[in-house]
């Protein structure tokens, strides 16, 4: 198993109402392609969801909200929650 995500990942996780908002640092996702980002997303989100309390995801990057990849290639809309539901067809056995 590998991650694309880096070594020195920082970012804020704020629990609310069964909602984790993932602020991260600006720059991680930019030097990822666009395949690279949905995988990414999906990582956290899926791991994230995992936990009891956590049904949903947001992101955003320095505070601002932003749209990220869903698991078929669409983009939810910034400041919509993403699911485990989102990205479940990516998950290899």
């Amino acid at each position: 198993m590998t991650t694309l995500l880096p070594s020195n990942l920082t970012a804020i996780i704020d629990v609310q109402g069964g909602v984790a908002n993932i602020n991260l640092q600006s720059g991680i996702l930019d030097a990822l392609t666009t395949s690279q980002q949905r995988l990414a997303i999906a990582q956290i989100s899926l791991t994230l969801t995992s936990q009891p309390g956590i049904g949903q995801v947001t992101f955003s990057v320095n505070g601002k909200p932003i749209g990220v990849p869903r698991g078929r290639g669409d983009i939810a809309a910034a400041g919509v929650p993403v699911a485990f539901d989102d990205y479940k067809m990516l998950i290899t056995k």
